[in-house]
């Protein structure tokens, strides 16, 4: 684990999503260990050690990227 609890973890990530105005893709990390639990609130697993869903997940994130900045673009457009 990060050493710290699910809970805390979970109260993190929802102060994130509370103070910025960007989307959130909660990727849950260690897939590959045999105690690995993964939590209601985590998008989609992975492991570094085996590469399960790397590319996957470099590919949403660059999509997000590529959709927060066509938003962004177009609020900017009105202002022009």
């Amino acid at each position: 684990t990060c050493g710290y609890e699910i809970e805390e973890q979970k109260r993190l990530l929802d102060e994130v999503v509370q103070n910025f105005d960007l989307p959130v893709y909660v990727v849950a990390n260690k897939a590959d260990h045999e105690r690995f639990e993964m939590p209601d609130f985590v998008d989609v697993r992975m492991s570094t050690a085996t590469g399960e869903n790397i590319d996957s997940i470099v590919d949403k994130l660059v999509e997000m990227i590529d959709e927060n900045k066509k938003e962004n673009e177009e609020d900017q457009s009105i202002f022009d």
